[in-house]
């Protein structure tokens, strides 16, 4: 439950640290370019990437509109185009072909897992 609610609480925490507690009706589009802004000055003060700033978003905007559908309330806020693209974007390498068949797909290496586990292998 923890780890479901702490990231929206940081997030409203920091929407509510750039343009103050406002009611939840009360937020409109500009509120939320301000809020990215706010997020594009501290990716570049602490070399953050885009993913954190997204995050936020997300979790700011789901809770708002999940507020919003609770209490029958329109919201006046939009927020397609404020995401922030991460167009340098590390991809993690495959593992190579190799060691997994000589590491994981060994005889002998996937015997401490259960039947189940073992099984999901079996196809290879």
């Amino acid at each position: 439950m923890r780890r479901w609610e702490n990231p929206r609480k940081k997030a409203i925490a920091n929407f509510i640290k750039v343009k103050g507690d406002m009611e939840v009706g009360a937020i409109v589009t500009a509120d939320l370019v301000d809020f990215r802004n706010w997020w594009l000055e501290k990716m570049e003060e602490d070399d953050l990437t885009p993913n954190s700033a997204n995050k936020d978003f997300i979790h700011l905007t789901s809770t708002l509109k999940h507020v919003a559908r609770v209490e029958d309330m329109e919201l006046r806020f939009r927020t397609d185009g404020l995401a922030i693209p991460d167009d340098h974007k590390e991809h993690r390498r495959p593992f190579p072909v190799e060691w997994i068949r000589d590491s994981l797909l060994a005889p002998g290496a996937l015997d401490g897992l259960n039947p189940e586990a073992r099984g999901s292998f079996s196809a290879w």
